[in-house]
């Protein structure tokens, strides 16, 4: 069932620079969507432009809620702001879940889920103030993940969060959506991505560019990358041993789905060395 609908979003800043240019896509209810692309690609202005802080310049956001209600959301942007300082831990979540009208029969219980899914459960009592940026940012997504939003918007959720965490922020995800929260999560790990991704949007200059990435998602396989760029070939020879050239600007990209470096390697590629994605092709 369709959540939403994006027809030719644009959007706009002052000078004339265009974050987003003509995006068309839709979401269904229980998908995850993970939003990759390079540094500057378009991906936080995308999230703001979903949950109502950008607003286009032309386009719609089309939502598919009966009787027209307005959709429930979860939000995680950058930054660590989303809280009270002067506030405990615990005191946010509770703030923040009487403004989402969470029932209190079983709030303990889903609080004490959440801030042990984060890693917080030992900090829950101490003023938010007093967080590392690590800790301030599992916090945040600890209220972008309160009850169960119709839609979950994730600006690089695993920031912050130690591997444990991560693996279990896996599951969670997964199973929030299959009682039908869709998710959009925007991630430069790629590794969290394939692992918790039923599809992928790929932004390139504010531009989405289509390929077929079902081949590879939630499955322990070979994914094979042709990249298009410039790379003096002894900082290909560093490039983990992944990288290979073929001649004419194009490189062979090549590892398995679970190994972080190969994702590490290749949004090196990406960002700082400007490099295209051209192709993707999955293997046994």
């Amino acid at each position: 069932m369709q959540l939403l609908e994006v027809s030719g979003l644009t959007v706009e800043y002052p000078g004339g620079v265009k974050a987003l240019s003509g995006l068309n896509f839709t979401l269904h209810r229980g998908e995850i969507i993970g939003l990759l692309g390079a540094n500057g690609a378009g991906k936080t202005t995308l999230i703001k432009s979903l949950c109502g802080l950008v607003i286009p310049k032309s386009g719609e956001i089309r939502w598919r809620l009966p009787e027209e209600r307005a959709p429930q959301l979860g939000v995680l942007l950058e930054g660590s702001r989303a809280f009270y300082w002067n506030l405990t831990g615990w005191e946010n979540a509770e703030y923040f879940a009487s403004l989402k009208n969470l029932p209190l029969r079983g709030l303990s219980e889903h609080l004490e889920y959440l801030f042990r899914l984060v890693g917080l459960w030992e900090a829950r009592n101490r003023v938010a103030g007093t967080y590392s940026s690590g800790m301030k940012k599992r916090l945040s997504l600890l209220i972008a993940l309160l009850g169960q939003p119709d839609l979950l918007l994730l600006d690089e959720p695993t920031s912050g969060v130690d591997r444990a965490s991560v693996y279990e922020l896996e599951s969670y995800l997964k199973g929030i959506a299959a009682q039908g929260t869709s998710v959009v999560c925007a991630t430069h790990v790629l590794s969290f991505a394939f692992t918790v991704a039923s599809r992928m949007l790929y932004l390139e200059s504010g531009r989405l560019r289509s390929w077929d990435w079902t081949n590879v998602l939630g499955r322990h396989r070979r994914a094979i990358f042709l990249l298009g760029g410039d790379l003096p070939i002894d900082d290909a020879a560093r490039c983990n041993g992944y990288l290979h050239f073929l001649g004419d600007g194009r490189w062979h990209l090549e590892g398995e789905t679970t190994d972080t470096r190969l994702f590490e390697t290749l949004y090196y590629l990406l960002d700082e060395r400007g490099f295209h994605l051209l192709q993707l092709h999955g293997v046994d």
